[in-house]
């Protein structure tokens, strides 16, 4: 089975034969990120001090500079996802590294085990026309787990309920939830088992913030393709 993944005006969606899902990803993108705000906010004004003057170019300019940090930042926090899937397997990894040698010490202290198929796993609900793309499924501990990887400074709210969209799509409740973040530079790392309240709570925000979705996409507030929206 192919699946493609398309983006339009920032939201995602994968093609599976004539039919698309909505991403996890653009659902709990609906989320007010006050942190991603008040970090462009402070980026954009470092960058205006640097430059030591405020005319409109600059202005311009600084207007953009946030955006462009965060596209630098997302690439990089891909490039270590990369590093991750190709430790798993292969068992290759850059020994300059500090974030991936940081990624095999957590492995080896929770003894995960995952198979290939488990990585960067695709999973499709057809009832919540949603679908995701699963970092990694496996067991720590001999416990199932489905553990997404996060490179930013902090695990924060939306972390938690893109988890829990994760095991709602698959329909497989006997599944733990967990967020591995290690941030870029590889400094430290927090390994983050929700518990049964988070995940209670946090499913049901993905539920919700689902269907906002799907209503603000018949409504035509979601800017998306024709073909698309007749085919979710």
């Amino acid at each position: 089975m192919e699946i493609k993944t398309i983006t339009k005006n920032g939201l995602r969606f994968y093609q599976v034969g004539n039919k698309f899902f909505k991403s996890n990803t653009s659902v709990v993108g609906l989320l007010d990120k006050p942190a991603i705000q008040d970090w462009a906010i402070r980026q954009t004004v470092e960058w205006i001090v640097k430059q030591k003057q405020l005319d409109k170019e600059t202005i311009a300019k600084a207007l953009r500079y946030s955006k462009i940090r965060l596209n630098e930042l997302g690439d990089k926090g891909t490039a270590k996802h990369k590093a991750a899937q190709k430790y798993l397997l292969t068992k290759e990894f850059d020994s300059k590294d500090k974030w991936i040698k940081m990624f095999i010490a957590w492995k080896e202290e929770v003894d995960f085990k995952t198979k290939p198929q488990f990585i960067e796993r695709v999973i499709i609900s057809e009832s919540l026309k949603c679908a995701g793309r699963v970092d990694m499924l496996g067991t720590v501990f001999g416990e199932p787990m489905l553990i997404d990887i996060k490179t930013s400074s902090g695990i924060y709210l939306g972390h938690k309920i893109q988890v829990c969209g994760y095991k709602l799509m698959s329909g497989k409740q006997n599944l733990k939830l967990a967020i591995l973040q290690i941030p870029r530079t590889g400094y430290k790392r927090t390994f983050h088992i929700l518990s049964q309240v988070e995940e209670e709570f946090c499913s049901k925000i993905f539920l919700c913030l689902n269907k906002i979705f799907d209503c603000m996409l018949e409504l035509g507030e979601l800017k998306v393709d024709k073909a698309i929206l007749d085919m979710v």
